[in-house]
C-alpha cells in the first residue's frame, strides 16, 4: 500500500512538473510573439 501511493505521488509531482514547464514554455512563446 506505501509503496503504491508513494508511486502515485511521485508520479503526480513529474506530471505537475511537466505541465509547469509546459506552460512556461507556452508563456515564453507568447512573449516572443508579442515582442517580435
Amino acid at each position: 500500500m506505501k509503496v503504491s501511493s508513494f508511486l502515485k505521488i511521485s508520479i503526480g509531482s513529474i506530471s505537475f512538473s511537466g505541465n509547469l514547464g509546459l506552460s512556461l514554455v507556452s508563456m515564453i512563446n507568447i512573449i516572443k510573439k508579442k515582442g517580435a
